[in-house]
């Protein structure tokens, strides 16, 4: 083989090492750290935090219209269809991805809506929205009716990996179930407890190549060299 050539495969050989020693390669697996938003800082009547974000735990949240305040229970965000200067929704960040766990719902009952032509009816609607974004764009999203009683919801695993979850309470859609609301807000419930997993980033770290290693291959060109030309 001539000169040109064995440095050729000696410069291919040591570059196929390099790509697979010094890749890339996951560190220690990550542990997702579990916080709570309990609301416990966050002012009495609406809005109690006018346009401002409320921090706990390593969670942000920010009502969507209104400042976050509590209502009727004391250290929880109250929300609102309209009617009040309560916030009709709130959103929650981390500053980096999260999975959501669960949230307590306190439901105030009876609604101002009703389902069919008449006064002061108590209808239930779906009312409650959950949705988890990622970069700006939906990827989860749940809606239901809020319940007579307080309750605990749980996050399917569809919430996972987000960078932003919202609660929105809603109106009822008149144009697909009929009716209307007598009174604002239509309908209204406390917030409380939301559970949140941090996620950390994920750690990467550099795979040095073995000690001689590159020694070994230079070694080892030299041998088949000296092989591939007798007269050396």
């Amino acid at each position: 083989m001539s000169r040109v050539g064995e440095i050729a495969r000696l410069c291919l050989c040591i570059a196929g090492f390099a790509i697979v020693a010094m890749g890339l390669v996951p560190g220690a697996a990550p542990t997702a750290q579990a916080a709570v938003m309990s609301f416990s800082g966050i002012g009495d009547g609406c809005p109690g935090i006018p346009n401002d974000p409320y921090t706990e735990s390593g969670i942000t949240a920010r009502g969507t219209s209104d400042g976050l305040s509590s209502w009727t229970r004391p250290g929880s965000a109250h929300l609102d269809t309209g009617g009040s200067t309560c916030p009709s929704g709130v959103e929650f960040t981390t500053g980096g991805l999260f999975d959501a766990i669960s949230a307590e719902i306190f439901p105030l009952t009876p609604t101002a809506y009703c389902s069919e032509a008449g006064t002061e009816c108590s209808d239930p609607y779906e009312n409650v929205l959950w949705q988890g974004f990622v970069g700006g764009v939906v990827v989860a999203s749940d809606q239901f009716w809020m319940g007579d009683g307080p309750s605990t919801y749980a996050f399917g695993d569809a919430f996972r990996g987000l960078d932003k979850l919202v609660v929105r309470i809603l109106l009822p859609n008149v144009a697909t179930v009929g009716g209307w609301c007598f009174d604002s807000p239509c309908s209204h419930f406390d917030l409380d407890n939301v559970t949140l997993a941090l996620l950390p980033a994920p750690m990467i770290s550099p795979m040095r190549p073995p000690a001689g290693a590159v020694s070994i291959v230079w070694a080892s060109w030299r041998t088949s060299e000296s092989l591939s030309d007798p007269m050396r």
